[in-house]
């Protein structure tokens, strides 16, 4: 009876935790973490590994971490990290409703929530389309904009050899361009004076002073005292109105009709092809109802997610601009390795969305960068409440917290060589490809995964690659690094002076863009408005009365983006076609499918985490169904996936589980499954190239003759190289006019093939295997490969 009273423990599910430091008494181990969290937890993890418990004093975090009772769990090992984010379901964000930062400036919004509130889901769903690959592009006219006014800033101090203080002017910079981005309004606080700026930086100062104490009681007792508690509020009243009157100046444009206009120029006719008119995120919060309910934001949400993207828009970003600058004028050899990627590339030419993509060493400088010094130093994670679960070998009590050290990852030894050395060749494809993807983590990952990471990666790279080419960098004497963390890290004291670089020289046009060949190829409208192709239509009657059934799963709008572009392309070729999202398939009127010679399906998805997209997950559990085989079975198809290679672990895991479960079926695949992997940058092209080659699929599967101009497109003939040898002489004994125009033009053939993707390897060995023979030549070349690059049968050798 007394065993039946007291109830009988269960047993552990694996080994018990390991511990870390010896906690004391009242105040845990706050003396292990004098320095603040984010800079004492690297040395932890370097003594006591890759996971081990903590105990931390209240008010030391932003989250009341034993709100479940028990230790905190450090955790900084990428393999149990993996496993981590792969279970959502049992490990998620369950503290932020307990947090003071819910009552506090950010209120309900999609940072501050918890993954057990709808209300999340919904500010997601609604705000989701805004970070899309489409928007993306849209606001890059925006982001030139604010670059502009920059440089003119960076320019003046430079003439007049003044130093920057580099944190408050990426502030400013970050402020306005996500204000034109976010709300279709520029705030000029670059040039004056911006009453909202200024709330938003006196609430961030007042937080930064109270997070001194470690305390809740000391932070409420030194705020009352300082008055520190009075001003936050005074300034969060004072923010709390300028947003309300953002909102309502947005509903007064909306109901005035205005349409959606560009936020550089004010036009909503005439733009660029850079910038095309889109819906900003504030008029998305006011007038687009949640996909799911039908039902729009209510009024707190509303304010609570505008709030949450102006701060944390502008905020974490000027961090990460702030460090990058401060990185790069510490390393020259850095600095001129940079410089010259973008010479090369870019020249004094302006800086455009496809250049962009063609920086690589630039997003290997920015990936390190965060990885010194990410913004987000920590984020939390809590176990089910009610039960106790297993991560790796290790039983794991019901209502853990863990705490992901973003900080205590990458400076961890076990996993970076040198973890404290500013080095971006370690993110080169040859020496990373073998490293975790959950080694990097400055934006999150899985389900709650930072919804800007690709917007503020283009900041930062169009910001970076724009300073580096006017500009050389050095930190000014008076620079006394000093971090602050009222919400995110601050870094403060960084001064720079900067130097004025001399003109370079201009490269070569591009080669043309494959896309628009490849459309021209197939459109007879728009081979006639592109001359230059010369290219004359195939006769594509054969197609006629075909169908072609579209289907995509889109949580941001990328994927059905694209889906509408082959629905056109295809429509253009004589199909009759069209396009649903990838439930419809599992609904109780889906579409019927054509079969063998009646048409094909075509499927373009995202993966998140390795799982569908919400349009799609109806659909992946119809798809283990029986019945999903005969449906599927005898149709052709092709299909193309979107995901992010840092996540390798599941990457494009949903599209492969398609393309896995169409050929099991005894579908017939027109080609390989696309990929189109947002890390790299190169998604249109990677798309560009797939659905060409679909559409080649396309002609040879009905024995319909391809242009030869549509398979130049996907196999360009590269540039021919003449080479002229002086026999016994080097160089220098050319004349200077001679020597200057051989060198130019082995330059514009060297970019344009760098433009093309070709690399150069180097001859090591040229033998004639032909002996005697005059008339005839075999020779038997090998090329040293770079590093990281591999020859395959089908490349191009020129």
């Amino acid at each position: 009876m007394l065993k039946k009273f007291l109830g009988r423990a269960e047993a552990p599910l694996g080994e018990p935790l390991p511990r870390g430091p010896k906690p004391l008494p009242l105040v845990g181990n706050l003396s292990a973490l004098k320095a603040g969290l984010h800079a004492s937890l690297p040395g932890l993890v370097a003594k006591h590994g890759g996971i081990f418990t903590l105990e931390v004093p209240a008010g030391l975090a932003a989250v009341p971490l034993v709100y479940f009772g028990g230790p905190t769990v450090v955790l900084a090992d990428p393999a149990l990290l993996e496993e981590l984010f792969r279970r959502p379901d049992d490990f998620s964000k369950r503290l932020f409703k307990h947090s003071a930062l819910r009552w506090g400036a950010q209120g309900k919004g999609i940072f501050t929530t918890d993954d057990d509130e709808d209300i999340h889901g919904s500010a997601f769903r609604v705000l989701a389309p805004s970070f899309s690959l489409k928007s993306l592009q849209s606001y890059f006219g925006a982001i030139q904009s604010g670059i502009a006014t920059l440089m003119g800033i960076l320019s003046q101090a430079a003439e007049s050899r003044e130093a920057v203080d580099v944190h408050p002017l990426m502030s400013q910079y970050m402020f306005d361009t996500f204000g034109l981005i976010g709300f279709g309004k520029d705030f000029q606080s670059l040039t004056q004076k911006c009453p909202l700026l200024d709330s938003f930086e006196g609430m961030m100062k007042n937080l930064g002073r109270l997070s001194k104490r470690n305390t809740n009681v000391g932070k409420v007792g030194k705020g009352l005292f300082s008055g520190d508690l009075h001003a936050f509020r005074r300034k969060h009243h004072k923010a709390w109105v300028g947003i309300e009157q953002l909102l309502e100046w947005k509903r007064t444009s909306i109901k005035m009709g205005e349409a959606p206009a560009c936020p550089v120029t004010g036009s909503a006719t005439s733009q660029s092809s850079s910038c095309p008119v889109m819906k900003d995120m504030c008029a998305r919060l006011v007038s687009e109802p949640d996909p799911l309910t039908g039902q729009l934001l209510p009024e707190e949400l509303m304010h609570a997610n505008a709030t949450t993207l102006l701060i944390a828009g502008h905020d974490t970003t000027s961090t990460a601009m702030t460090m990058l600058l401060y990185h790069i004028a510490t390393n020259p050899d850095v600095e001129e390795k940079l410089h010259r990627e973008v010479r090369d590339v870019v020249g004094e030419r302006e800086l455009t969305w496809d250049l962009v993509s063609k920086l690589p060493y630039t997003s290997q400088v920015i990936k390190e960068s965060l990885r010194l010094f990410s913004p987000v130093p920590e984020i939390y994670k809590t176990s089910p409440p009610d039960r106790a679960t297993r991560l790796g070998p290790y039983h794991i009590p019901p209502g853990t917290t863990f705490c992901v050290s973003q900080w205590g990852i990458h400076y961890n030894p076990q996993v970076y060589d040198d973890p404290e050395k500013f080095d971006p060749d370690r993110w080169a494809e040859d020496k990373a490809g073998g490293r975790s993807s959950y080694a990097w983590l400055p934006f999150s990952s899985g389900e709650r995964a930072c919804i800007g990471l690709n917007l503020s990666l283009l900041e930062q790279r169009v910001m970076l690659a724009e300073v580096v080419r006017k500009f050389y960098l050095r930190l000014d004497p008076q620079t006394n690094l000093r971090v602050r963390q009222p919400l995110f890290l601050n870094p403060q004291g960084i001064h720079v002076r900067l130097t004025p670089r001399r003109s370079s020289p201009a490269p070569p046009p591009d080669l043309r863009d494959p896309q628009l060949v490849s459309m021209a190829c197939l459109d007879p409208a728009l081979a006639e408005s592109r001359s230059s192709l010369d290219s004359t239509p195939s006769d594509t009657s054969g197609l006629r009365g075909k169908r072609v059934v579209v289907l995509y799963g889109s949580n941001m709008g990328t994927c059905e983006d694209f889906a509408e572009q082959v629905l056109e392309n295809d429509k253009r070729m004589g199909f009759e076609g069209v396009k649903a999202p990838l439930d419809a398939l599992a609904s109780s009127a889906p579409p019927a499918l054509p079969r063998g010679d009646e048409g094909v399906v075509v499927i373009v998805t995202s993966t998140y985490n390795g799982r569908p997209p919400d349009n799609a997950k109806a659909f992946d559990a119809w798809l283990s169904c029986p019945s999903a085989e005969s449906v599927l079975q005898g149709v052709r198809f092709a299909v193309f996936g979107c995901g992010n290679s840092q996540w390798s672990a599941t990457y494009l895991g949903f599209a492969k589980r398609i393309q896995d479960a169409l050929e099991h079926a005894g579908g017939e695949a027109l080609t390989v499954m696309g990929e189109g992997d947002m890390d790299c940058g190169k998604v249109e092209h990677a798309f560009a190239r797939w659905n060409l080659t679909r559409r080649i699929a396309i002609l040879h599967s009905y024995d319909i003759p391809v242009p030869p101009t549509l398979a130049e497109t996907l196999y360009p003939r590269l540039p021919a190289v003449n080479a002229m040898v002086w026999h016994g002489h080097v160089s220098k004994d050319m004349s200077d006019g001679y020597r200057r125009s051989v060198m130019q033009g082995t330059s514009t053939v060297s970019k344009m093939l760098q433009d093309s993707d070709a690399w150069f390897g180097a001859l090591r060995q040229n033998t004639e295997l032909l002996k005697g023979d005059a008339s005839r030549s075999t020779r038997h070349i090998e090329f040293a490969l770079p590093a990281g690059r591999a020859y395959i049968a089908g490349d191009h050798l020129g």
